[in-house]
């Protein structure tokens, strides 16, 4: 997925109740060299605490 600027999306899928998230927040996207590799994307990030129809349909098409 690109947008208009032609750099390539990331979709990050988290929710508060997720523990792995969690670490991944406190670990990995704290981390300033990983920071620096996320600055060239479009980073997009998909709350899924409420579990919404909506988002449950999303998470099964990914």
């Amino acid at each position: 997925m690109t947008v208009a600027d032609g750099r390539p999306s990331l979709l990050y899928v988290a929710a508060n109740w997720c523990l792995t998230g969690a670490v991944i927040d406190r670990t990995v996207l704290s981390n300033s060299a990983v920071r620096a590799v996320l600055a060239r994307l479009n980073l997009i990030k998909l709350d899924a605490s409420n579990n919404f129809t909506a988002e449950r349909q999303l998470m099964q098409s990914l």
